[in-house]
């Protein structure tokens, strides 16, 4: 029976979007291709809050010490020639139309007076969190893309960084979830009095690109809803239940490696459905 040695926001995202997926990826280990939009995603965030990004140089130096968005370039062609052929027509579309988009919202963000982060202090990148609950057997591992105080209200911030295709319009659930956890390991390894704020820095890769700032204000339901969505895969680990969900938004051959399979292994025949029908 498969056992992780930790849980995260990801793992207890991805199995309450579909629990087939996870079995499929987790528990077996079938290899999962990621999208264009999670290796666009990956490119921008180690360039911008990486240990080597944009935010480290700022928290190191107090100034920008490259060109990021011309690393972010480099990058993005670099990672081109290792995955663009297993890409499908319309992705190999999709990677030629954003990655521009993308490159100048970098520019635009990663100077010292954007408008997005001037009230903002960074105090460290990727913070690493592993916590703990009662009732749950696994830790919860997370990393915060930034750490920041606000320089007017001296309030802790919890930032994270979206590159996204649409604006998320005050954030949406999931983004609210996710930063609650943050916030909450990040009042508990500090002492603070009460939860750090949220900010959503969002990289819209829309046909006119721009940036989106997004306040959120965590509250405890909002960490009690994480706590329960990790309590229900640890239920479906320990009960081997990983029910497929077809309604859900990912559930096609762009955002799932595992369609056509799945759709294969939990369809029935009308021979079996009419096996299974009993008159009342």
């Amino acid at each position: 029976m498969y056992r992780p040695k930790n849980i995260s926001w990801s793992q207890a995202n991805k199995y309450s979007n579909c629990g087939q997926q996870y079995y499929y990826q987790k528990v077996l280990g079938l290899p999962d291709r990621p999208g264009v939009g999670l290796l666009i995603g990956s490119l921008g965030d180690e360039i911008v809050t990486g240990r080597n990004g944009f935010w480290a140089d700022m928290i190191e130096t107090g100034s920008p010490q490259k060109d990021y968005a011309e690393e972010f370039r480099k990058d993005a062609q670099a990672k081109k020639q290792e995955v663009f052929d297993s890409l499908h027509e319309e992705e190999q579309e999709e990677w030629e139309r954003e990655i521009p988009r993308v490159e100048e919202l970098i520019k635009e963000y990663c100077v010292p007076d954007c408008t997005m982060h001037t009230h903002l202090k960074p105090l460290v990148v990727q913070r690493e969190y592993s916590v703990r609950f009662r009732g749950l057997k696994h830790p919860i591992l997370g990393y915060a893309d930034l750490i920041a105080d606000n320089k007017d209200t001296g309030r802790r911030a919890v930032v994270d960084l979206k590159i996204m295709k649409r604006k998320s319009n005050g954030g949406t659930v999931a983004q609210k979830y996710q930063t609650a956890f943050y916030a909450f390991a990040e009042m508990q390894a500090n002492n603070l009095e009460e939860l750090p704020y949220a900010e959503i820095h969002g990289m819209i890769k829309t046909k006119n690109p721009q940036l989106e700032h997004t306040y959120i204000k965590p509250s405890e339901d909002d960490v009690t809803q994480f706590l329960q969505l990790c309590l229900n895969l640890q239920f479906g680990l320990e009960s081997n239940h990983f029910p497929l969900n077809r309604q859900s938004n990912l559930c096609n051959p762009k955002y799932c490696s595992f369609y056509e399979k799945c759709h294969k292994e939990n369809s029935r025949g009308l021979d079996i459905l009419k096996a299974l029908y009993e008159k009342a």
